[in-house]
């Protein structure tokens, strides 16, 4: 399960960074076009935000290229604090490290900082593609942020399902079957043939205890011991019970 998110590139107003004439523009001075920008460094910009000049780190493969009005930031990689353009908000980027997704966000005062909105613990992890930022879900842990209420997906160890609630990834089954918890798009397939009395279930089903002694049933919203196998108890090919 992946989720993907548009990119506005950072770049350059069609005039130049404009200071004080005879004036080198430096971080923290003052200036009048919000926009513009200035190449500090390979990785690094100079840039006009609400009146004052701010450095942007250009992470992304691209760095900073360009001159003048054709100059361009790429921030498709950025770190947790990283400065950006208040009028590129909800712009979205990749961790260093390809683990998190983030989003561009200004605060009351109108500056701009990219921070964490999701992990991306799938084997995709965070992936750039032309203007387009892919965070691949299908892994979570529990407590990782989440903004999609009802949304399922697998924990990192695949032996459980867990759902978004509160703005927080939650255990919502044990998936202690041989196929554990695994996705396939937006579905997530939790294996509940084996579980513990006490375990969550939904409104109806069988399982098995994990010591093969015990036939559970769904009761009340959790798994209860209904009988004793004497010698087995198993889910057979077929998805029934057999309990002797």
């Amino acid at each position: 399960m992946s989720r993907a998110w548009s990119r506005i590139v950072a770049v350059a107003f069609s005039a130049g960074l404009v200071g004080v004439v005879g004036c080198k523009p430096q971080v923290g001075g003052k200036c009048s076009q919000n926009g513009t920008m200035s190449k500090l460094d390979g990785v690094s910009v100079l840039s006009c935000v609400n009146g004052v000049y701010t450095k942007l780190p250009c992470r992304g493969p691209k760095g900073a290229s360009g001159t003048g009005s054709h100059m361009e930031c790429d921030d498709s990689i950025a770190s947790d604090g990283d400065t950006c353009l208040p009028e590129n908000n909800s712009t979205a980027a990749c961790s260093v490290d390809r683990k998190s997704f983030l989003i561009c966000s200004a605060n009351a005062s109108g500056a701009a900082t990219f921070g964490t909105k999701t992990q991306c613990r799938g084997p995709k992890q965070c992936s750039v593609t032309g203007d387009e930022v892919s965070c691949d879900t299908s892994l979570q842990s529990v407590n990782d942020p989440c903004d999609q209420p009802g949304v399922g997906t697998c924990s990192e160890d695949k032996k459980r399902r867990l759902v978004c609630r509160d703005s927080k990834w939650q255990v919502d089954r044990f998936c202690r079957g041989a196929n554990g918890c695994s996705t396939n798009g937006r579905e997530v397939d939790c294996d509940e043939s084996l579980a513990n009395p006490g375990d969550p279930c939904g409104i109806s089903g069988l399982a098995c205890s994990n010591d093969g002694k015990t036939e559970l049933s769904c009761l009340g919203g959790k798994f209860t011991p209904k009988r004793t196998c004497k010698n087995w108890c198993r889910i057979l090919a077929n998805k029934t019970l057999d309990c002797e």
